[in-house]
């Protein structure tokens, strides 16, 4: 009978703890995330090669953050530099009309600052922009050798209620063009 007991409040911890955890996701509001992988060339690196950066739970319908700091690019002769951005997964929504917009811009810092606006990062139910080429994000942006300090600030607008889950990979790549 002990034993039959002890299974029983064994089962029973199991149920608890289950239904705190189903509740708890219940009543999260948002989550975005933000993973980074930068890619290497013979000209161009980047110490370290990838950043991972976790925004945490977002319950603010607008906002930013600022990550100061977060590599050095190290650029041994006259290169061009562009930054790309991809889902590195699909989003998984929960809710009714979300609306998310995600905008980044990544300053590299030594005696001279470039600067590389990334607007409509990534968006849920459309994102406008001025239709013209930004160096940097959209074409090829050149840069001075040097070493950079790194840094990205991410600004978002959300509506709506629900969740969504957003896991994004920026890329500094070397171009040839």
């Amino acid at each position: 009978m002990d034993r039959i007991k002890k299974i029983g409040f064994i089962l029973l911890a199991v149920i608890l703890i289950s239904v705190a955890i189903v509740y708890s996701l219940n009543n999260l509001v948002g989550v975005i995330k933000i993973g980074g992988i930068f890619s290497l060339a013979k000209k161009v690196e980047m110490n370290p090669s990838i950043i991972n950066i976790d925004l945490g739970v977002i319950s603010e319908g607008q906002g930013s953050r600022s990550f100061d700091n977060i590599a050095k690019l190290i650029v041994r002769n006259s290169s061009k530099i562009i930054a790309k951005a991809s889902p590195t997964q699909g989003y998984a929504s929960s809710g009714e009309n979300i609306s998310l917009i995600i905008n980044g811009e990544i300053t590299l810092s030594n005696n001279k600052n470039y600067v590389i606006q990334m607007p409509c990062l990534y968006s849920i139910g459309g994102c406008y922009r001025i239709l013209v080429l930004i160096p940097g994000y959209d074409a090829p942006m050149d840069i001075d050798p040097g070493e950079y300090t790194v840094s990205l600030k991410i600004s978002w607008t959300a509506q709506g209620s629900g969740k969504v889950d957003v896991n994004l990979s920026i890329q500094i790549i070397e171009t040839d063009q």
